[in-house]
């Protein structure tokens, strides 16, 4: 009796493990937390959508895994995420009836811990149980937009009538409306608020309780999207013109780009998807151009403001340094008022003038003969191209001195008549322009002597034909015709 007894606790006991065992498959399992260093307690969950409704063999499978704790950002297989992640899995069951798997995840964060996570899986065989039971769910349109209708068409087919629908998995879309057309067809429009990878799958039933699962899956996209650029700015003085350049976004194909001004006075020329704003007047304009980028069923618009500004002349001031002579150094500065950086376009010394640099708003001249000269100057401001003073420039007249002199040197300060004596004209060290050259020599009283010839470039020989003082004047000249006298006092007995 005894051994009856023992026999008949095992087999309660091992009845008990098999239950214990069956009753704890295809429940998620409970997460190990995990911590890192200088981290909190750190978690995740993984949840199939449809509160974990059976997924048809074969279709996309969208998991959303959820961290907590730790130190974020987290990732999974290389793919950082925040908080939450969607993983798209397909799961496939040949068999003739539903398979239960176990599906684990592993989540690491920012600083090295690590932590997983389950979620059983229900996988409705592929061949409807034997009953040749079948659905199929279709898209009308090839490209879904956020925020767009998605037309879908479900059919059922084979196993035994009446059909019965056991779930639709919209993926997250709101269902604007379905409508059950027959028994075996149904027509549904869903929109989606938010972009990425969707899959809508429907369950089936028919008569003798054979379940089927049937799923689409696609994309939906962001709307497309338009932007417009302006160049140089939004606002420029009147006269001027504004560069529009567009940016089309999340177009399928090349978008067509047209443009419309609110101001009718504006004129708008379109060229390679970009366009050239200006208007037909000198007046101030505030308006705005809407832009229309097409490209099949995508539209996308944008608009900016702009604005023709009152002209405002760019004034413009010249500076001028160094000593105005013959053969000297002078140099000018043109600058703006308005502080705009500038470039010489013109810089005209006039009549005899030579232009040494010119560089930037600056220039270097010299004169080589005296005299009035006009000095005209023009620039333009190197940012905004505005002319100074309208186009007008700057004007100065100056007077460019002789720097040329001289003074006499005789060779004895007394000589007598009916001799040759010499007399000789100083030039400057300073003095530009040399070689020197006497091209004159003048006595005072004509009757007191006479010019004989030269022994050098500026000295002379004379003889006086009485006594008395005589004055004596000598002309010199430079190589660039610039002349100078001089004169002094000889005594003759």
């Amino acid at each position: 009796m005894n051994r009856i007894l023992s026999v008949l606790a095992l087999v309660l006991i091992a009845a008990c493990s098999s239950n214990d065992s069956n009753n704890s498959a295809g429940k998620p399992t409970t997460p190990t937390p995990t911590t890192g260093p200088g981290t909190s307690t750190m978690s995740c969950t993984a949840a199939l959508p449809n509160n974990g409704a059976a997924v048809n063999s074969g279709a996309v499978v969208p998991v959303t895994l959820r961290a907590t704790g730790g130190s974020a950002p987290y990732s999974y297989n290389a793919t950082s995420f925040e908080s939450t992640l969607t993983v798209p899995k397909v799961y496939t069951n040949t068999g003739t009836t539903s398979l239960v798997v176990m599906q684990s995840f592993v989540v690491n964060d920012s600083r090295g811990s690590s932590t997983s996570c389950s979620t059983p899986v229900t996988i409705l065989p592929i061949n409807g149980g034997g009953s040749n039971l079948s659905c199929q769910i279709s898209l009308a349109q090839t490209l879904i937009r956020v925020n767009q209708s998605a037309s879908f068409m479900a059919t059922i087919s084979g196993g035994t009538t009446p059909y019965t629908v056991q779930s639709f998995n919209w993926s997250g879309g709101t269902v604007d409306s379905i409508n059950y057309m027959s028994n075996s067809q149904i027509t549904a429009s869903v929109s989606y608020p938010i972009t990425g990878l969707k899959s809508v799958t429907m369950t089936v039933q028919d008569a003798n309780l054979n379940q089927y699962s049937c799923g689409i899956n696609f994309t939906v996209l962001s709307l497309p999207t338009l932007s417009l650029t302006a160049s140089p700015s939004t606002s420029v003085e009147t006269g001027k013109y504004i560069n529009l350049s567009p940016t089309a976004l999340g177009f399928t194909s090349a978008a067509t780009i047209t443009y419309q001004s609110s101001d009718p006075a504006v004129i708008i020329t379109s060229s390679g998807g970009g366009a050239t704003v200006h208007a037909t007047d000198q007046l101030v304009h505030n308006f705005t151009i809407t832009a229309t980028a097409t490209a099949g069923n995508d539209v996308a618009q944008a608009t900016i403001a702009l604005q023709f500004s009152p002209f405002i002349p760019l004034v413009c001031n010249l500076s001028r340094t160094g000593i105005l002579k013959t053969g000297e150094n002078i140099h000018y500065t043109l600058t703006a008022t308005n502080g705009e950086a500038l470039r010489l376009t013109e810089f005209n010394p006039g009549f005899d003038g030579s232009v040494l640099s010119n560089t930037s708003n600056t220039a270097t001249i010299k004169y080589y003969s005296p005299g009035a000269k006009t000095v005209v100057v023009k620039a333009a401001s190197i940012t905004s191209g505005k002319q100074c003073n309208s186009g007008a420039g700057n004007t100065e007249i100056i007077t460019i001195a002789n720097a040329l002199s001289c003074s006499v040197a005789f060779g004895s300060s007394s000589v007598s008549r009916y001799t040759y004596s010499t007399v000789s004209a100083t030039v400057p060290a300073s003095a530009p322009f040399s070689p020197f050259y006497l091209t004159n020599v003048t006595i005072s009283p004509s009757y007191g002597g006479y010019y004989y010839g030269n022994y050098s470039n500026t000295g002379a020989y004379v003889v006086y034909n009485y006594s008395g003082y005589f004055n004596v004047q000598l002309t010199v000249q430079d190589v660039y015709g610039n002349t100078a006298s001089c004169s002094g006092y000889q005594y003759v007995y």
